[in-house]
């Protein structure tokens, strides 16, 4: 019996045997066209031939799983019906006589290349749904068909998996899937969890063909795979299944409870994207405790319209259904921003021009983000948040441009929510020090842990290594996050923490001792930080 740990991606604890499916991908060479109609025809067949195929795929899904869920092939027609991405391959093959394969290929490059510097999770999975088209599409025109049989009652492990390659595995009903790269918000994952496939992620390992037939148990509970287990231990992880399950539920219907009755410290979700809204775990939630703006400008050759931004966060205001969603403005400094942005090299990143002195500096972008919010209002329960705040007069500019924009709103006639909350992250020992000050001029603090340490301790949040010795730097945050608190009550606004922290079992039950108002957490934290709370409480 051999233990392989992992990453989880969707739930579930299944037995079986292991069927390989190692793909590596054959380079595709330029063939010079000799009839560049001829070929654009071919190209053009092979595109219509595509869509059809991702419309048919939708249909497939519409009954068996969540429409939401299904429509996920969207973004693959969005990407088909793209002119500007065909029209570039239109054109690769007039210029330089390439065959369709290879000009889509060239094509696709550049399309990566715009999108990569930005390292967000959301642009990978663009970049995975392109290469699902790019699949499609170069099978369709090489007229071979990927060999999908054998798979029926196995756990498939393979290198990667696309949201069509999943649908028509699944069609021999698999046991599972074992992958190397799956983010947990890409749209196959999505797809695994609406159709209730348990998905591990597993980069230890690459299989070789010992592992081919061989008996496995699945636990992604755990995030282990085991290789050869016994009969007494599939039974003991399946109890187990049942009774999370059952604990679950539970925990959901004290939530609706609690929520109905406006009971205790309120559980928040942090979002990236509107894809995150598509986790179940997200319903959860009392609220959203952070919308991260900077996907609607990462990724984008200019900054994106008021009316594009606008649309967005309708968008969640709406899925949200009258739970309060914080906007935390454009964040981004150096190290995150987008080619449009035009930002001057910083030795540090971390510092300098980020969050909301980037907006300060450029005031007319920082208007239109606030209008298209403000705009947004009326769908639902909206609150701003500036982050990054060092100084009284950061939050005093802030907030004047707010005014201004009220004020071009009124005259344009635009509706907007008459009563919105302003608030401001608390992610810098400044901010910190002259929190009292800050209490009088917005209505609430969110407490960012993750920045808050950073910048307190001189260590890199993302370095795994100094991350280890969180445990020692505690003490010191929880003085910082007290005095912050007690700013807060002072002057009666709300608090939240935000950052690892607020997941942090060990210490949110003190978070709740100190009058904090809200935690805000990722979805898979949700349930697990209600029942340290719920327990605290019984």
């Amino acid at each position: 019996m051999k233990s392989i740990k992992g990453r989880k991606i969707s739930d579930g604890i299944v037995f079986g045997k292991i069927k390989l499916w190692i793909r590596r991908k054959d380079e595709i060479v330029n063939i010079h066209t000799k009839d560049i109609v001829v070929e654009k025809e071919r190209f053009l067949s092979a595109l219509a031939k595509t869509k059809e195929r991702m419309n048919s795929l939708h249909d497939e899904l519409k009954g068996k799983i969540l429409t939401k869920d299904a429509d996920i092939f969207a973004s693959h027609l969005m990407i088909l019906e793209d002119k500007t991405y065909i029209n570039r391959i239109l054109s690769l093959i007039e210029e330089h006589k390439y065959n369709s394969e290879y000009a889509l290929i060239e094509a696709c490059k550049e399309y990566k290349d715009a999108i990569m510097q930005n390292g967000d999770e959301i642009f990978k999975d663009r970049i995975a749904d392109m290469d699902d088209v790019i699949s499609n599409l170069t099978e369709i025109l090489s007229k071979e068909e990927t060999n999908l049989s054998g798979f029926a009652g196995t756990i498939v492990w393979t290198n990667d998996i696309t949201p069509s390659e999943l649908i028509k595995i699944n069609r021999q009903k698999i046991l599972a899937v074992i992958c190397e790269n799956c983010s947990y918000n890409s749209h196959s994952a999505i797809l695994a969890r609406s159709m209730n496939i348990p998905v591990l992620v597993v980069r230890s390992l690459i299989p070789d063909a010992s592992f081919e037939g061989v008996s496995a148990l699945l636990d992604t509970y755990e995030s282990e795979l085991i290789i050869e287990p016994d009969v007494v231990v599939f039974k003991e992880r399946k109890e187990r299944a049942r009774m999370i399950k059952e604990e679950e539920n539970i925990l959901r219907q004290i939530i609706k409870e609690k929520r109905a009755n406006k009971d205790g410290i309120q559980i928040c979700a942090n979002i990236s994207n509107l894809k995150d809204l598509d986790d179940p775990r997200t319903d959860d939630a009392d609220g959203i405790g952070l919308f991260r703006t900077e996907f609607v400008f990462l990724g984008e050759s200019y900054y994106p319209s008021e009316d594009k931004q606008f649309e967005i966060y309708k968008s969640v205001l709406e899925k949200m259904d009258g739970k309060r969603v914080v906007f935390r403005t454009l964040d981004v400094g150096a190290d995150k921003a987008a080619a449009y942005m035009k930002t001057e090299h910083e030795e540090n990143p971390a510092l300098g021009l980020r969050g909301i002195r980037f907006s300060l500096a450029n005031p007319n972008f920082f208007k239109m983000q606030i209008r298209a919010i403000l705009r947004a209002s009326i769908y639902g329960k909206a609150a701003i948040m500036f982050p990054m705040i060092t100084s009284l007069d950061e939050v005093k500019k802030a907030k004047e441009i707010v005014k201004e924009v009220l004020l071009d709103l009124e005259k344009s006639g635009e509706k907007y929510a008459q009563s919105i909350e302003i608030g401001i992250m608390i992610e810098t020992p400044a901010a910190v020090m002259i929190s009292d000050e800050l209490a009088c001029e917005v209505d609430f603090f969110s407490i960012g842990t993750n920045d808050l340490a950073q910048y307190s301790f001189a260590i890199d949040r993302f370095k795994d290594g100094e991350i280890q010795e969180k445990d020692s730097y505690y003490p010191v945050l929880m003085r910082m996050i007290e005095k912050t608190v007690e700013s807060a009550k002072k002057k009666r606004i709300g608090v939240c923490i935000c950052g690892e922290m607020a997941a942090d079992v060990k210490v949110v039950k003190d978070f709740e001792k100190m009058g904090v108002d809200a935690l805000s957490v990722s979805a898979d934290n949700i349930l697990p930080v209600s029942k340290i709370l719920f327990e605290a409480e019984a």
